[in-house]
């Protein structure tokens, strides 16, 4: 009678506000307790109506359920979507139902959701919030006397102190979880610890107990046909192999990774093979190939939402672009991935990125400050206890040998030592510098 309305469809008596402010007023206008009844009416309407369909319809069930008085259906239809969010890497969804979910339960369930919310801060590079949310699982998980959630909680700090190059903690996180999990029997839980752990190991230069580990992996998931985690399993190993300079081997096994992840549709998993086969055809001086490959990694790992490896990703693409003389594409790869790694305050992934600047620097007629960037990688990774492996050392004498023989002996050596006493936070700051663009009005650089 008002005219705020228009017949939508008329066999349903479907109608719709003509503006959006008057239905917004409506709705408030509402007392709490009635909207909260017609949600929940509405919910159950679509539950009964959908039948065996509501996977279609999780998100807006989820909705309605929230605003209702249906306690039962709200948790129930919350973990579903929190689920379905995280399977479809809509990862802002996943984490906005997973906080809303676990005021709402306790003991276990609430522990589980914990570290399901986790995972995802830990996935989307809130690795801050990912460890204070995995500190709640954790305590929750030590009340209720769980080894397996004890395990898991443990596993997951010691991902985020892993990817921050805090290699102590991991390991003792791992060990202490590797105990739980035997406890309990798990072998879900310890092929995920000997897979870490395997990655640790790696990181630190340690080959023969990485390779050891990811076997040891290898095994529980064979056993348990996880296809998944199979193919993470060979990627890792092909990175053991490229760290040891068996480029062949690596990839082969970085290929195998390839096929596992198509065949179950692991998207992740696709960008990160795309991304180690680009690097290994970098390794191998197929520049053009490595630049496809981790383009489309760039652009695979985006869609999903995983910052840190796009910024990996980002950085080999960098190498692939200066190896081909594209310097000013270099400089933009590297500039995006080092405001990630400085913000993530990943100190592993610096002291890569550190070294592959300073190769550009030697390329731009900066050998100076290409030699600082050297040492300056090397206190890192004395810091992190992340040495270079032998094959990369190879590559860096190469690499960098333009700049010493530029500067002489002694002048090369004087600004590795230089490097070397550089803080962090100076080293990145020359690194910045040395990315922007070259007509950009430049500084002084960190020591001058």
């Amino acid at each position: 009678a008002a005219d705020l309305v228009n017949l939508d469809r008329a066999a349903e008596q479907a109608w719709l506000f003509k503006h959006v402010a008057t239905q917004e007023v409506a709705y408030e206008s509402l007392p709490f307790a009635v909207r909260a009844m017609l949600h929940g009416r509405i919910g159950r309407y679509l539950e009964q109506t959908a039948g065996d369909g509501t996977d279609r319809i999780l998100d807006l069930l989820a909705y309605h359920f929230w605003s209702s008085d249906d306690d039962a259906r709200k948790r129930v239809y919350l973990a579903r979507a929190a689920e379905a969010a995280r399977d479809a890497y809509a990862n802002s969804a996943a984490i906005d139902y997973l906080e809303r979910l676990v005021p709402l339960l306790s003991g276990r369930e609430r522990a589980d959701a914990l570290l399901k919310l986790g995972k995802v801060l830990e996935f989307v590079g809130q690795w801050t919030r990912a460890e204070a949310v995995g500190a709640d699982a954790l305590e929750l998980a030590a009340t209720l006397e769980d080894p397996v959630l004890l395990g898991w909680g443990e596993t997951q700090l010691a991902e985020v102190a892993r990817k921050q190059g805090r290699f102590d903690e991991a390991t003792e996180r791992l060990e202490r979880a590797e105990a739980e999990f035997g406890r309990a029997s798990a072998d879900e839980g310890l092929g995920q610890v000997h897979q870490q752990a395997g990655t640790v190991a790696a990181q630190r230069g340690d080959y023969g107990t990485a390779r050891a580990r990811y076997n040891q992996s290898v095994a529980i998931r064979e056993r348990l046909d996880d296809r998944k985690s199979l193919g993470s399993l060979y990627s890792n190993l092909g990175i053991v192999d490229e760290y040891g300079g068996d480029y062949g081997a690596a990839r082969a096994h970085n290929e195998r990774a390839l096929a596992l992840r198509t065949e179950v549709g692991d998207r992740w998993g696709i960008g990160v093979s795309l991304n180690n086969l680009g690097m290994i055809a970098i390794h191998e001086t197929q520049y053009a190939d490595a630049r496809a490959r981790l383009e489309q990694a760039v652009r695979l790992l985006q869609e999903v939402g995983d910052g840190w490896m796009v910024a990996i990703a980002q950085n080999n693409l960098g190498n692939a672009t200066r190896d081909l003389g594209d310097l000013d594409g270099a400089r933009r790869e590297y500039a995006a991935a080092l405001a990630t790694y400085v913000d993530l305050d990943d100190h592993w992934a610096l002291a890569f990125l550190l070294e592959d600047v300073g190769i550009l620097a030697a390329r731009s007629g900066r050998p100076a400050d290409a030699l600082r960037l050297l040492g300056a990688s090397e206190t890192v990774r004395v810091e992190t206890g992340s040495p270079r492996g032998a094959a990369l050392d190879e590559e860096l004498a190469t690499n960098y040998g333009p700049a010493g023989a530029a500067l002489g002996e002694a002048a090369a050596l004087d600004a590795v030592d230089r490097g070397r006493r550089l803080d962090l936070a100076s080293a990145c700051a020359l690194a910045f510098s040395i990315c922007a663009p070259p007509d950009a009005t430049e500084g002084p650089t960190p020591d001058q």
